[in-house]
């Protein structure tokens, strides 16, 4: 896969929405305790219970990107589509168990962690997809296993290609993130796009 392709066409997707898709990000920042903007974190911090049941957000937030990838028009509703009875139970425990693995690996030792990481990468675009609604949580980590087999190293290349906007962050507060963590998800909903035609 080509990721300057990949970051190219993600670009040009985000550049009708950029509005809606920054308002999207700080929503995500929020109900996930300002984990990467720092002045959002100071401001809205939340901890305990609240940012455990809003962790089906993150499948929302796929489902944000994947609509966006695929043509469709930028939704906010997206991000709460799956807090519902039929989606929820099964995001909640797909992302918290995929968070608990990827700690347990990092725990062992971290090179085996950043392979695990990468093969779980794709598991909250597989939860929202339509297509493996019949999956379960933790068989959604499974089909992201599967599919992420012969494409961890791609990946990892992808994301690291994005580290300099992370340096970046360090001198602008975490405010070049707000264009730079959507700009990274978008590719990343472009990546699990091409997975699926190369699995099809």
């Amino acid at each position: 896969m080509n990721r300057v392709v990949l970051k190219e066409r993600a670009k040009k997707n985000l550049s009708k929405f950029w509005v809606v898709v920054i308002v999207a990000t700080i929503i995500v920042e929020i109900a996930t305790g300002g984990s990467s903007l720092q002045f959002i974190n100071k401001v809205f911090r939340t901890f305990g219970i609240v940012t455990l049941l809003l962790l089906p957000i993150h499948v929302g937030y796929s489902r944000f990107h994947y609509n966006i990838a695929k043509g469709r028009e930028a939704d906010l509703g997206d991000l709460i589509s799956v807090f519902n009875a039929k989606e929820y139970g099964r995001s909640f425990i797909g992302v918290l168990l995929m968070i608990i693995y990827i700690v347990c690996w990092m725990i062992l030792l971290v090179i085996p962690g950043i392979i695990k990481m990468a093969s779980y990468a794709m598991t909250t675009f597989i939860l929202q997809d339509p297509e493996f609604d019949h999956l379960t949580g933790n068989e959604a980590i499974t089909k992201s296993r599967e599919i992420m087999n012969g494409h961890k190293m791609e990946f990892v290349v992808l994301v690291l290609s994005f580290l300099g906007w992370y340096i970046l962050s360090v001198i602008t507060f975490s405010a070049v993130l707000l264009y730079a963590l959507p700009y990274m998800k978008q590719t990343l909903a472009e990546f699990y796009i091409e997975l699926k035609k190369e699995n099809n």
